[in-house]
């Protein structure tokens, strides 16, 4: 009965970890769709990006909705927190990656890779973004 309990559990415990990581990998995929058409209906007169942040530690990691011309420069309107047992894998431990999409076009001014990794093991989530605006992604 333990040994059956055991392995019921472990499969909660997967499962569970796998959909925090698809729930918060589609919150991100939303909001970079999100912040793409305000770049291009050039909201507030402004362009807009993604600032994800990889800070020392586990479980603090997130990202930050901003509007200027660049992330050192510009206008946070909204911070993130990704769940506790979470953390980017890219970008890596102790460092920040922007995705900016240009006014007007809305399209990203680079081709960007995001990679989100659960911190028990429980899969990595992949997130493209490539010059022409698609977005596309894999769970694994």
């Amino acid at each position: 009965m333990l040994i059956l309990a055991a392995v019921v559990f472990s499969n909660y415990t997967e499962l569970k970890e796998k959909r925090t990581l698809e729930t918060e990998a589609n919150k991100l995929i939303a909001r970079a769709r999100e912040v793409m058409e305000r770049s291009r209906s050039q909201a507030d007169g402004e362009q807009w990006g993604v600032h994800l942040a990889n800070p020392s530690g586990d479980g603090n990691d997130f990202y930050e909705i901003w509007k200027g011309s660049s992330y050192a420069s510009s206008t946070i309107t909204e911070k993130i927190p990704f769940e506790s047992s979470l953390k980017f894998s890219n970008p890596a431990d102790n460092s920040s990656k922007d995705v900016i999409f240009m006014k007007a076009t809305g399209l990203p001014t680079m081709s960007s890779t995001i990679v989100i990794q659960s911190l028990s093991g429980g899969g990595t989530a992949t997130i493209n973004i490539d010059p022409i605006g698609r977005i596309d992604y894999s769970f694994n």
